[in-house]
């Protein structure tokens, strides 16, 4: 093992074993710092190895968070931030969804779980594709929050899988009634 390499592994050990002291709360101020630093980098970042690469320290952090304190409110915050630095920032679809649907299971009663369960279809329809996938988990959202503020947006996605935006968009051709014709003309 080379000298870097062992002082790697060496650091990795010494910040993962000693987080076991650190506070959540601590442990969640650490990463939303690293998450801000890399958002404040990212505006110049396109490749996306390179923003996986800026991303990476936001990544551990909440990684480590819910590692050591699984449970916790912070926990629960990370989490959702953790996917949704995935969905937007890295772009790993599937690592996006995986976190989601941890996070729907982990917290069902969590702040932000009917969110997480919208962006599950959201990530299958318009990500990745996935029609069927997408279909089954807009359905599992409006069967368990069917009152909810994204409800509609849920109906909508479910109703237009797999047709191309040119047909959502009302045709120009239409027989829309002008003022002119409004008006009594011949």
């Amino acid at each position: 093992m080379t000298m870097r390499r062992l002082m790697s592994a060496l650091s990795f050990g010494i910040i993962f074993f000693g987080c076991s002291s650190v506070p959540p709360d601590e442990m969640l101020g650490t990463a939303l710092q690293e998450e801000t630093h890399a958002r404040e980098m990212a505006d110049t970042v396109l490749e996306a190895g390179a923003r996986a690469r800026l991303f990476g320290p936001a990544v551990t952090a909440y990684e480590q968070l819910l590692e050591v304190h699984p449970n916790s409110p912070q926990a629960q915050e990370g989490m959702f931030r953790l996917a949704t630095i995935y969905n937007n920032d890295i772009r790993d679809f599937p690592k996006a969804v995986a976190m989601y649907r941890s996070y729907a299971e982990r917290f069902p009663q969590g702040e932000k779980t009917a969110v997480a369960m919208f962006l599950i279809g959201y990530v299958y329809h318009n990500e990745l594709r996935m029609l069927d996938s997408a279909k089954v988990a807009y359905e599992r959202f409006l069967k368990a929050y069917p009152n909810h503020e994204m409800a509609i947006s849920a109906q909508f996605e479910l109703n237009t899988l797999g047709k191309p935006p040119e047909d959502l968009v009302p045709n120009d051709d239409a027989q829309t009634p002008t003022v002119a014709q409004g008006k009594g003309g011949s």
